[in-house]
């Protein structure tokens, strides 16, 4: 009888931390959901989507406009990419090179794009230059979503004279400005390094993703190939990509069970939050609000670390979303921005803010008609802060 006793005891224990763990994994899910839910202008900014979307599928069918997909980086940690990053034990950098894709339409039509020998939205040609004088890496606000690239700050850097290189992507995170620093940089030696810091950027959801992993574990080498200086992808990122090439050209859906791949797919999207991640993030945030988690402390230290040993010059940007299209709350932001200029105080170095230039509570005048990325307008304020950065430093050292 004892015996039984102990045995219920043991299953109702069981089965209470897994209905607690699950309710825990339930308000993960809820937590960066709920200042929008709650938002007085989140069914408006749905209510916008959905039109853009059902707009840009009929744009795509009467136009019979058929693109390579755009993979990003942060897809190879779901399935079935991820299967291909541990065959190869690599992950890539950039999308597919060489590549006519689609990239975003929010209000200034449907955003095409050529991506570069490495699967970055630059002029390929650039990469036979040996005197860039700008890298400027971050997230989709310096890819230039959703504008066309001779209003995307980065265009407008190249058209006034700054030979700018971007590498960025929509969703990047700190690790990938680590990575992408530690990678690309010491190859192209510009003068100038720019990271872009988005406010989103202070998390730790990123510690858990391949690119974290293989920060620490690859090389120049593992990426790049060189011919007489000029860098090109290397045979193991070539391999990567006609895997993933091959991959997208079969017609796998007629070969496999369709709906158990994306229910395969749809759960390693839920790992982040049976990981706990924004549970943690905002326990942190609590409790230090004026330390930096995640892979920021990364990202700082290897620009500076990797200028010192080329001789150029690193500068930190600090960038804000529309509260239209993003109502989380103000203290995500603000404890960022303290954080990060708490912490570049260690390298002599002052962070570039936008706050006083432009007002992200305006999202008709600053943001994306029918999305939350920067405006044509933001995105020359965010080049003529960079360009009388640049000009004003380039000139004090004169």
């Amino acid at each position: 009888m004892k015996n039984k006793f102990l045995y219920f005891k043991f299953i109702s224990l069981f089965f209470f931390f897994i209905l607690f763990f699950l309710i825990l994994v339930a308000l993960d899910i809820l937590l960066p959901r709920i200042s929008k839910i709650f938002s007085s202008t989140y069914k408006e900014s749905q209510n916008i989507i959905m039109s853009r979307r059902i707009e840009d599928n009929q744009f795509l069918i009467r136009t019979n406009n058929k693109k390579w997909p755009y993979i990003y980086t942060q897809d190879y940690n779901l399935h079935p990419l991820k299967k291909f990053v541990q065959k190869n034990d690599i992950i890539p950098l950039g999308t597919l090179p060489y590549q006519d894709l689609i990239l975003c339409s929010e209000g200034y039509g449907i955003i095409e794009i050529k991506t570069d020998r490495f699967g970055f939205r630059n002029d390929d040609r650039i990469w036979e230059s040996r005197d860039v004088e700008a890298v400027v890496i971050g997230d989709s606000f310096t890819d230039g979503q959703c504008v066309q690239e001779q209003f995307s700050f980065v265009g407008i850097l190249n058209d006034k004279g700054i030979k700018t290189l971007r590498l960025s992507q929509g969703g990047y995170s700190s690790i990938h400005y680590a990575f992408l620093t530690k990678i690309f940089v010491p190859s192209i030696k510009p003068k100038n390094l720019i990271i872009v810091f988005h406010e989103n950027d202070n998390d730790v959801i990123d510690l858990n993703e391949y690119h974290y992993e293989f920060f620490f574990k690859k090389n120049i080498n593992d990426y790049i190939d060189f011919k007489e200086g000029i860098p090109y992808p290397s045979k193991q990122i070539k391999s990567f990509n006609s895997d993933i090439f091959n991959f997208i050209s079969e017609d796998y859906k007629k070969n496999k069970n369709v709906s158990f791949d994306k229910l395969r797919t749809s759960f390693s999207k839920l790992k982040k939050y049976f990981l706990l991640s924004n549970t943690k993030k905002n326990i942190l945030l609590l409790t230090n609000s004026k330390k930096l988690i995640g892979s920021n402390y990364l990202a700082i230290d290897t620009a500076i670390n990797m200028c010192e040993k080329i001789k150029c010059n690193a500068y930190f940007i600090l960038v804000r979303s529309s509260s239209f299209w993003d109502p989380n709350p103000a203290f995500y932001y603000d404890n960022y921005k303290i954080a990060l200029e708490v912490y570049l105080k260690k390298y002599e170095k002052k962070l570039i803010t936008f706050d006083n230039i432009y007002d992200y509570q305006n999202r008709k005048e600053y943001f994306a008609p029918k999305g939350p990325h920067p405006s044509k307008k933001f995105n020359q304020i965010i080049a003529n802060k960079i360009y009388d950065t640049i000009i004003g430093e380039s000139h004090k050292n004169n």
